[in-house]
C-alpha cells in the first residue's frame, strides 16, 4: 500500500512536535535547575575549610554576646555608670580609678578583673565610644571582628 502525501506530512509534523516537546521539557528543566541552585546558599563559603568557618561562627556568637545588653562588658558599663554618676570615658576607666572623679565619688572599682575581658575572640582589644555615634543616648560597643580591621563588613557592634 501506497503511502499519500497527506499520510508523510502528517508523520512528519507529528516527528516535529515530539521533538519540540522534549527540547522545550530540557530548556525548562535546566532553568529549574539553575533557579534551585542560584537560591540555595552554601553552609560554607567556596574555598573555605568547614572547621574554620565553624570557628568563626563560634567566636562571632562569642562577640554578640559579649557586647549584647546582657553581656559582661555591657554589665560592668552599666555599673561604673550607677556608681560614678557616668559612662566611662574608656575602657581602661574600668581598670583604673579616672583621675577626674572627686574624692568623695564611688569608683570601687576595677570593675573588670583582667584586660583579657576586653579583648574579642581575635585578642583586639573590644572598641568603646561614649556617647555612641548609634547609641546617642548612651555608648557604642564594638569588634573588628576577624579581619581586625575597623569600618570593615566583618565588624560586629552593640547596634
Amino acid at each position: 500500500m501506497a503511502r499519500s502525501r497527506s499520510d508523510s506530512a502528517l508523520g512528519l509534523l507529528a516527528a516535529v512536535t515530539v521533538v519540540l516537546v522534549v527540547a522545550v521539557a530540557v530548556i525548562v528543566f535546566r532553568v529549574l535547575r539553575e533557579e534551585r541552585a542560584a537560591v540555595r546558599t552554601p553552609t560554607t563559603p567556596v574555598g573555605t575549610n568547614p572547621q574554620e568557618a565553624e570557628d568563626r561562627a563560634r567566636a562571632t556568637e562569642r562577640v554578640t554576646l559579649a557586647v549584647g545588653a546582657n553581656g559582661p562588658i555591657p554589665n560592668y558599663l552599666q555599673l561604673f555608670r550607677h556608681r560614678a554618676g557616668r559612662y566611662p570615658n574608656s575602657l581602661d576607666e574600668l581598670l583604673t580609678r579616672p583621675a577626674d572623679l572627686e574624692a568623695g565619688q564611688t569608683w570601687n572599682g576595677p570593675h573588670v578583673g583582667s584586660e583579657d575581658i576586653l579583648r574579642d575572640p581575635w585578642g583586639q582589644r573590644y572598641h568603646y565610644r561614649a556617647p555612641g555615634i548609634h547609641n546617642t543616648g548612651s555608648y557604642d560597643l564594638w569588634s573588628s571582628g576577624p579581619d581586625g580591621v575597623e569600618d570593615t563588613a566583618d565588624d560586629i557592634g552593640n547596634w
